[in-house]
């Protein structure tokens, strides 16, 4: 659970960048941004804060939605991960990285998932030849479920 004073100082931190909205960080203000966001860690809060404040899309004050998105994105939105251009941190190679946990340090689709590209295009093909053949079960799919056949 957050800790007040804790969300406290992100909002002071934010309106060093940001004018609030109602005017200034007043206990009133914390008290409505700490009941929307309690139920995360301190730590969570302080990770999804420094993405907030180094996200050049977001141009004032953000509302506890915004930082509860960061923390935990809508899966309704079906955004359950985010992909872009930057650096794996596990294997050092450049390209298109993968993380799920806000503030997780990216990786390479082959360090995330431990498959290549060709094994990926590969199970696409596979699954989409399972829909229409009901007896079809590749190997992988053995290794994926722990079974041995559907």
């Amino acid at each position: 659970m957050a800790n007040k004073d804790h969300v406290e100082g992100l909002l002071e931190n934010f309106s060093l960048l940001w004018k609030p909205r109602p005017g200034r960080v007043t206990g009133e203000f914390v008290e409505v941004y700490w009941k929307a966001l309690k139920t995360f860690s301190d730590k969570q809060l302080t990770d999804a804060a420094e993405l907030v404040m180094n996200d050049p899309n977001i141009k004032s004050f953000p509302a506890p939605g915004k930082i509860r998105e960061v923390i935990a994105p809508d899966e309704s939105k079906n955004k359950s991960f985010d992909t872009r251009e930057g650096y794996c941190f596990e294997c050092g190679k450049t390209g298109t990285t993968v993380s799920i946990i806000p503030g997780e340090k990216p990786k390479c689709r082959r360090c995330y998932s431990g498959i290549t590209v060709e094994e990926h295009k590969e199970r696409v093909q596979d699954l989409s030849r399972m829909q229409s053949d009901k007896k079809f079960w590749p190997d992988w799919a053995r290794e994926v479920t722990g079974r041995a056949e559907r």
